[in-house]
């Protein structure tokens, strides 16, 4: 054999080899576009939560974002006793709540709640301590759902009820009949 000579295994090995180089860097080039995307998703995902707070004057519902990224608002869900309230005022009055000062931010599609945000859903502002007594026992008569999405459009529906609050993923593009800012039919 002469040294200008080739094998004919080598000829085969190393377009193969740099075949199986190549199919392993783009392997590995996608999986990390797969990760970086993730990464970034998880990074702005907002997670509400729907609460109920007391302190000496104040006593109602909050809403508060404790994900890195804002929540923008779908629907929300206010029932009293099962039947739905499509304002604040209507939900005050199917509970007979005496009519005192109240703070409040309309959940209505759209809004924005920025990471770290708590916002007084509903709010009685007192000291009378018969009127905290009838806000205090009308909570387990309400249950607040609200549904919101991420930056991506990717959606959850959070609850807070008399059982348990609940959070996972949702369809948040039709709102349910009832919801709270929806026009009413008279």
């Amino acid at each position: 054999m002469t040294a200008t000579s080739r094998s004919p295994v080598r000829d085969r090995l190393i377009p193969f080899c740099a075949l199986l180089v190549s199919i392993a860097a783009l392997t590995l080039a996608v999986f990390e576009g797969y990760s970086n995307r993730v990464h970034h998703r998880l990074s702005v995902r907002p997670y509400l939560l729907v609460d109920f707070g007391v302190s000496d004057s104040e006593v109602g519902w909050l809403l508060g974002n404790e994900g890195l990224g804002p929540a923008i608002v779908a629907w929300a869900l206010v029932t009293v006793d099962g039947r739905p309230c499509r304002s604040w005022s209507e939900m005050a009055s199917v509970l007979q709540l005496p009519t005192v000062y109240r703070k409040y931010t309309n959940p209505i599609r759209g809004n924005i709640v920025r990471s770290g945000d708590r916002r007084d859903m509903f709010k009685v502002v007192t000291e009378d301590e018969p009127t905290r007594e009838a806000v205090l026992r009308s909570r387990e008569r309400v249950v607040i759902e609200v549904c919101y999405c991420s930056l991506y459009n990717e959606c959850w529906k959070t609850r807070l009820a008399r059982d348990l609050e609940a959070h996972r993923r949702a369809d948040c593009s039709r709102p349910p009949s009832g919801y709270f800012g929806e026009p009413s039919s008279n």
